[in-house]
């Protein structure tokens, strides 16, 4: 599954980073993949982390409410 995770972060557009998924290894490698490959990586964490600065957009809010509100507007 992480080759698969990785193989993906490095051809994807846009890169989402949920919740603590930018802490934890080895899942904290794969926004820092997307980024070298030219994607646009979206934070969604209440709280900043060492990804926030290179984040195209961080929004602060918990998984549960940010991603139903993202859902309904790109519908």
């Amino acid at each position: 599954a992480i080759s698969a995770a990785w193989q993906a972060a490095e051809n994807c557009q846009v890169f989402f980073s949920i919740g603590t998924s930018s802490l934890i290894e080895p899942a904290a490698s794969l926004p820092m993949i997307a980024l070298q490959n030219g994607a646009q990586v979206i934070e969604v964490n209440p709280h900043q982390t060492p990804l926030t600065p290179k984040c195209a957009y961080s929004l602060r809010y918990p998984a549960g409410d940010a991603l139903p509100v993202l859902v309904k507007e790109l519908s």
